[in-house]
């Protein structure tokens, strides 16, 4: 993507189709679910302008049908590295590490967070700001000359140590895909296919240039959940992708499910589900 996104808002009050502008007065930095683009309030972002390199665009949020929402920009960082997770195999969920594509350029956005985050070093070409799953990656030296740790200066911000090894913990190989395609590549070069993770698009937004492309090519039945009324349908084909990706690296899962296809794999997966809910995206193996 070689051109800034404006994002559009959803009014907070109803009556007024207006946006409180209290509730982000603190907000410094918020992912913009489904895209690569971040949210940034402008003070965060004029604090950390003398230190951006030229790989950033700035854009404009604004209400639907409104006026710019003149406190926040939205930011895309086209060197973006990604927050690996050191993979678990005694974890018994799904998957603890998961991607979704961006809608609108395809580039790779990582899904769920359980395990140890960790980035590694050969994927920094060097200490320049990066924007990182919605969050701000910073040195130490720029985050003690900006202050951040300070609560009166900048309140409600959070400021978490990320470790960073010169070896790969984690089964994705280094560099780590950017695109969609890439990684779809990758998975299918070990498994053959992979379901795609079918997505909900709301009524009111684009589904996104890259989507919509996507469903020309593959189908819509393909790439979205049509039964929107019903999550459950929608969560399960995304528990499918999920495991299927998982057995890529688990031979436990692989194991369990390689013999399925994904038709008898989803029935199995709603049929177990209904029978034991309370265990949530839990899978025997």
């Amino acid at each position: 993507m070689n051109q800034p996104l404006d994002l559009p808002l959803l009014p907070t009050a109803k009556r007024s189709q207006s946006f409180n502008h209290k509730s982000i007065a603190k907000l410094w930095l918020s992912r913009a679910y489904t895209s690569h683009a971040t949210i940034m309030h402008r003070r965060m972002l004029d604090a950390i302008g003398p230190y951006l390199d030229h790989n950033f665009l700035i854009g404009r949020v604004y209400l639907i049908g409104g006026e710019p929402i003149s406190d926040l920009v939205t930011i895309i960082d086209r060197k973006s590295v990604t927050l690996r997770v050191r993979y678990a195999h005694n974890e018994l969920t799904y998957s603890n590490r998961s991607f979704m594509p961006c809608h609108e350029c395809g580039r790779l956005l990582p899904y769920g967070s359980i395990g140890k985050r960790y980035i590694v070093q050969d994927e920094l070409e060097d200490r320049s700001p990066r924007i990182v799953e919605g969050k701000l990656l910073l040195p130490p030296e720029i985050i003690q000359m900006l202050g951040l740790r300070d609560r009166v200066l900048w309140p409600n911000m959070v400021v978490v140590p990320i470790l960073a090894h010169d070896h790969l913990l984690d089964p994705i190989p280094t560099p780590f895909p950017k695109y969609w395609e890439e990684f779809e590549s990758f998975m299918t070069d070990r498994c053959g296919s992979m379901p795609f993770p079918r997505t909900c698009v709301p009524s009111y937004t684009d589904p996104g240039k890259w989507l919509v492309q996507r469903m020309k090519e593959t189908g819509e039945e393909i790439c979205l959940n049509l039964e929107r009324a019903h999550n459950t349908p929608y969560l399960h084909w995304t528990h499918l992708f999920f495991l299927r990706f998982r057995a890529l690296f688990d031979q436990r899962v692989a194991k369990r499910i390689d013999s399925w296809s994904d038709e008898q794999l989803y029935q199995y997966l709603s049929e177990y589900h209904e029978a034991s809910w309370r265990t949530g995206t839990y899978f025997p193996i």
